[in-house]
């Protein structure tokens, strides 16, 4: 019987090294990626005014992310229509010069993602949306600039422990995937300023 326990401990240490490692590959994968998404181009010839129009987008997006924090599916639509109304005044073609194909990309992409936010039926699917709309946000805000500082975040653990990551005004974890039972699980991976 003893022997018996023995193994079954043995077991289970070995498939919680396995888990463990698991997670750590998924981090190591995830900074890989965080530090390609870093080499993508930036572009230099960004207008005051676009900046400041992209600026209020990711304002209603940080609005989004805080209705998430309370599950408040009414509050986290209103704010991804506001979205969607911010992100037409700068328009498809807001930009001219380098950036204007890459923006052109990215402003399909951003109204599509947010377009699914202020459709969302229940808070779990709004929060699989809100992680594809984080991704591209986070990467037009690199390429693009912002006015003020930005904290793009990461959990392991988000979206049945596939990982996403979010934008933030604030340095401290409040993840809006697990409000509920690990608000303060996340790291800050990169601190994005104005250019």
């Amino acid at each position: 019987m003893k022997k018996l326990n023995i193994t079954m401990i043995l077991i289970l240490v070995f498939f919680a090294l396995i888990a463990k490692s698991s997670i750590a590959q998924d981090h190591m994968n995830h900074q890989d990626q965080n530090h390609e998404a870093e080499e993508q181009e930036r572009f230099e010839d960004v207008p005051e005014v676009f900046r400041a129009n992209l600026t209020e987008v990711v304002e209603a997006y940080i609005s989004g992310k805080e209705a998430l924090l309370v599950s408040d599916l009414d509050a986290m639509i209103t704010s991804f229509e506001t979205f969607i109304e911010t992100l037409k005044v700068i328009g498809s073609h807001g930009l001219s010069g380098d950036g204007h194909m890459a923006w052109m990309e990215s402003y399909a992409q951003l109204t599509e993602h947010a377009s699914t936010l202020a459709a969302a039926g229940d808070i779990g699917d709004a929060r699989v949306a809100f992680r594809h709309l984080s991704e591209e946000l986070a990467m037009s805000v690199k390429k693009f600039g912002v006015d003020g500082v930005l904290y793009h975040q990461y959990c392991p653990m988000a979206i049945d422990s596939k990982g996403a990551t979010w934008l933030s005004g604030q340095e401290q974890i409040q993840n809006p995937y697990t409000p509920e039972t690990m608000i303060g699980c996340g790291e800050v991976i990169e601190r994005i300023e104005k250019m």
